[in-house]
């Protein structure tokens, strides 16, 4: 369940990774309003989450609102946002914590490298945990190291998609690191 210790210290794990408020402007979670200013993340949780896990547009949340959220609503964010809704629960244990981490860092492109690892066809990779991948899983020998090359070559590639986002890349990398086994 989602309320299991296992869950728990996994959601203490990212808060852990995540820290405070960050206001970077070139995060690419944060949104940047019509004024110029930016509201930022706060204990990773994006202004975009925060908005539709409370029931409103995004544009109306308050950089003081970001800076608000407390651990309780972090954890309940990540529990129902991240773990309850994707289905993380359905995945092999071994991998679970890496890739709610990593659904926590890019969203469904954590299932999307996992489907491509799986040699799933592309027109099935959707992001997405069901029957199919669920089956294509099965049939691999994925290990969690493989999850985690895998998290580092799609960090580099941001980077040089977007050479941008090079200054995100150690920090990124190590986070990956942190589930190697």
């Amino acid at each position: 369940t989602s309320d299991t210790k296992f869950v728990q210290d996994a959601i203490t794990q990212i808060l852990d990774n995540e820290g405070g408020y960050n206001g970077d402007s070139s995060d690419r979670g944060n949104i940047i309003k019509r004024d110029g200013s930016v509201v930022g993340t706060m204990k990773g949780i994006t202004p975009r989450t925060y908005a539709n896990h409370v029931g409103k547009n995004v544009n109306d949340v308050t950089i003081e609102e970001m800076k608000a959220i407390t651990e309780e609503t972090a954890r309940e964010i990540y529990k129902d946002e991240y773990w309850t809704k994707p289905k993380m629960d359905l995945l092999p244990e071994e991998i679970q914590e890496n890739v709610f981490d990593m659904g926590v860092n890019s969203g469904s492109n954590a299932v999307k490298i996992l489907q491509r690892l799986a040699d799933m066809p592309e027109n099935q990779i959707d992001g997405s945990i069901g029957p199919i991948t669920l089956k294509a899983l099965e049939e691999s020998d994925i290990s969690n190291n493989d999850y985690v090359d895998a998290r580092i070559a799609y960090y580099k590639n941001i980077v040089n998609k977007n050479p941008s986002q090079r200054k995100f890349l150690n920090g990124w990398i190590n986070r990956a690191e942190e589930y190697r086994k």
